[in-house]
């Protein structure tokens, strides 16, 4: 035969491998010498393991993943590979150096909150094979949000491969930039906000957004605390909450405040006018923190009965012009 495996190498040994030839057990010295091929082991001892601690999205939303390593472990290199496929073809995109048997590793190069994303992790011997592959993979959760008429559906992918599954998902919701606040603990990857209704009655703005950690169930034999996972943040935008208290008033009544919009929130730009059945302007206002007509004319003296019309206009929150028509009618005692 012309091929052969040796086994049971030494590590950290220098090696000379060549091939003699000889032509007769009969005549022992009538041999011929290959050329000889040098060869060193550098590798100590292989990792017995590689774990995925976790996936997470971090600053900018680029995936964080960390692995651990056998601490027995004296590989060459590692190399890191990604797939935007949990089952799919990974290719490999770094190779990190592990500090104190761990690796951390930020993604520069993709985004988290498009998709999920899953890592694994090799040690690589001096031959560059993989000896040793993660045990389990790091990846990201991704969120959805969809606003449907007053509730947000929120959904998301699942964290995997935690050795003993995820205990429980925590919702969070953060209102107009606030801090997040927990709202809900969920086991499933799906979560229905139905308070957004009451939320419009508030003061705070109409932006909300959410984001969803995942906390590892006890259970992992390689560390005795338990892993997170932190989804994208998902934002959206409620409806503005624009209401007119009154279709009908009686101007000089006691405790009337006056008529006009209530806003949650105020607009850059705010125009807000009444005009008498002949298109006559009558009162306006540009002022959205002060926006009511008591029923008088500029000059004090009140309005005829009858039906008048009202614009609003305002700037919403990305920056558009919108415009509210509408009557109110005027009631004389």
């Amino acid at each position: 035969i012309n091929d052969t495996t040796i086994y049971d190498l030494e590590a950290g040994t220098n090696y000379l491998f060549y091939v003699i030839a000889r032509r007769s057990p009969l005549n022992p010295n009538a041999y011929v010498t290959s050329n000889g091929v040098r060869f060193e082991t550098t590798h100590g001892v292989y990792p017995e393991y590689i774990h995925a601690d976790y996936g997470t999205v971090g600053e900018g939303d680029h995936p964080e993943v960390r692995f651990s390593i056998d601490s027995i472990a004296e590989p060459e290199s590692y190399r890191l590979m990604r797939s935007a496929d949990y089952n799919g073809t990974y290719d490999t995109i770094a190779s990190p150096d592990p500090v104190n048997y761990e690796i951390s590793y930020t993604d520069p190069d993709v985004n988290a909150a498009a998709q999920p994303w899953y890592y694994k992790l090799a040690a690589i011997n001096s031959c560059n094979v993989a000896i040793t592959l993660s045990e389990n993979i790091a990846g990201t959760i991704h969120l959805n949000a969809i606003l449907d008429n007053g509730s947000c559906h929120l959904n998301w992918t699942g964290y995997q491969n935690w050795p003993a599954g995820v205990e429980s998902y925590t919702i969070e919701r953060s209102l107009n930039e606030s801090e997040f606040s927990e709202l809900a603990q969920t086991v499933t990857t799906q979560y229905i906000d139905g308070s957004l209704n009451d939320l419009t009655n508030q003061s705070f703005g109409n932006r909300v957004c959410y984001r969803i950690t995942a906390i590892e169930a006890p259970g992992d034999p390689h560390s005795t605390e338990s892993a997170s996972s932190t989804s994208n943040t998902q934002c959206i935008n409620l409806p503005v909450n624009i209401t007119f208290e009154y279709d009908a008033f009686v101007p000089g009544l006691d405790g009337f405040e006056g008529f006009g919009p209530s806003m949650d929130f105020l607009p850059s730009f705010f125009e807000f006018k009444i005009y008498n059945r002949s298109g006559s302007l009558v009162f306006e206002s540009r002022d959205p923190e002060n926006p009511r007509w008591d029923g008088r004319y500029r000059n004090g003296n009140f309005v005829p009965q009858g039906v008048y019309r009202y614009q609003l206009q305002y700037e919403d929150e990305p920056g558009n012009r919108q415009v509210i028509h509408g009557r109110v009618t005027v009631v004389r005692q």
